[in-house]
């Protein structure tokens, strides 16, 4: 059989390419179809436009979302390797589950997940907020039903507008899956078994939501931002994450400026209890509970308690710590955390975040004098990291201790105005660190 040269190959693929980044174009994934050698010539440039070829259901229409199918079936039955392109599937459930219910989509769709096993990692799936619709939520359980046995190889799963708040009691139920339970509570059941990263953004996360995720064994990262756990039930949301053994990284963030989203220091007592035994990274975030007007109820218990116990127990695994807002602690608290943070040991933090704890306390007074400054040396031999972007009054004396005991220092936030730092800073620039500013905070960086 005639071959053309590779040479000139490789200029008809570059002529397609040129148009690839603009459009659903599939045309180079179907000239790399066309022979072995041609799949070989193709390689460089798929590689070069991935991003174009990460699946946006919703971007698509039924021809492409087609042809798109056929070409992926194709490549897995010759044994080639296209589904690797696609790293990760986005798409919106409401406009799959209309109505006008879309077979002949979700029929592709079904295809399409096939083909793509067991390449395809990662899924984005916007919930947007489908709870209170018959016809819809119906049309949500058909939709996941057909699709989740071809989602098994999904380790990763981004959620967001999730809210089953108003769905019918018996949706919530979590302890079996027939036809009545909630869609999303079946497809995360599905992948239980190979599920290692959640995050869920603008989501309510009820108790049999928790259970269900309690069984997903080998959680490895869990982020919940801006989560709504309704009604707040703190000690169900730390067993769920007590449960998993394998938790590396942590993320618990709450911005919403209304209501109880999230009682963080109850949640962290029931955490400290039972920490994650290889936990690397701790980022806490509630700066709803700045403002007392918005949150009168101050039976809560206090949260530095609970953070000590939890960063105590974790001190000898954790990279990266950011801690939430004491806003709503007693007078003092801060001054109580940095004490204990500079006296603990943290062999392997990377990165500390101190932003939060001070935000919208600009009365606050705190500074960071003796007996910090005599310390001589802090624990943390390996810091890249320091943010006290939103810290008052920081002595000079504390930052030549941070320069002289983080020998692996290379950024450090300190708040731009004058009155930032007390003294004079020029051991900063002693140390080689040349002054920016980023997000209206001065960054001291270090070039090296």
């Amino acid at each position: 059989m005639p071959r053309l040269a590779p040479e000139l190959i490789l200029r008809i693929l570059a002529h397609v390419d040129q148009d690839y980044n603009t459009s659903h174009s599939f045309d180079l994934l179907s000239c790399s179809l066309v022979c072995r050698q041609w799949y070989q010539c193709a390689l460089p440039f798929l590689e070069d436009n991935k991003p174009y070829v990460n699946c946006q259901i919703l971007s698509y229409t039924n021809p492409e979302l087609e042809r798109l199918a056929t070409l992926m079936t194709e490549s897995r039955r010759y044994g080639l390797d296209h589904g690797s392109f696609i790293e990760r599937v986005d798409f919106h459930l409401r406009p799959l589950v209309t109505p006008e219910f879309d077979h002949e989509r979700v029929e592709i769709l079904g295809r399409l997940f096939s083909a793509l096993r067991p390449h395809t990692k990662s899924m984005m799936l916007t919930a947007s907020y489908i709870y209170s619709d018959r016809t819809e939520l119906a049309n949500a359980r058909r939709f996941v039903s057909q699709i989740r046995p071809n989602l098994t190889s999904i380790t990763t799963l981004h959620i967001s507008c999730l809210d089953p708040s108003m769905s019918r009691p018996r949706n919530l139920m979590a302890h079996v899956f027939p036809s009545f339970a909630h869609p999303i509570f079946a497809l995360i059941h599905n992948l239980r078994r190979n599920l290692q990263h959640i995050h869920f953004t603008d989501s309510r996360l009820p108790r049999p939501l928790l259970q269900i995720l309690g069984t997903c064994s080998k959680i490895r990262t869990a982020r919940l931002e801006c989560f709504d756990d309704h009604p707040p039930r703190p000690i169900a949301l730390a067993d769920t994450i007590a449960s998993w053994r394998n938790l590396r990284n942590l993320c618990i963030r709450s911005q919403n400026a209304w209501g109880d989203r999230v009682q963080l220091a109850p949640t962290l007592a029931r955490l400290a209890r039972f920490p994650p035994p290889n936990l690397e990274v701790l980022e806490l975030d509630n700066q709803q509970h700045t403002n007392r007007h918005h949150h009168p109820n101050q039976s809560e218990p206090a949260l530095f308690p609970n953070l000590r116990i939890l960063l105590s127990r974790c001190a000898s695994t954790l990279v990266h710590v950011a801690l939430p807002s004491m806003a709503l602690e007693p007078d003092g608290t801060f001054d109580a955390i940095v004490g204990f943070l500079v006296e603990l040991e943290m062999p392997r933090l990377r990165i500390l975040d101190l932003s939060r704890p001070l935000y919208s306390m600009a009365d606050s007074k705190f500074t960071l004098v003796p007996p910090y400054a005599d310390f001589g040396k802090l624990p943390w031999p390996e810091l890249r990291h320091l943010d006290m972007s939103n810290c008052w009054y920081i002595t000079s004396a504390f930052l030549g201790v941070v320069i002289r005991s983080c020998p692996e220092l290379r950024s450090l936030l300190l708040r731009s105005h004058v009155d930032g730092v007390k003294g004079d800073i020029s051991a900063l620039s002693d140390a080689g660190f040349v002054r920016g500013l980023h997000a209206g905070a001065a960054m001291w960086r270090h070039p090296e």
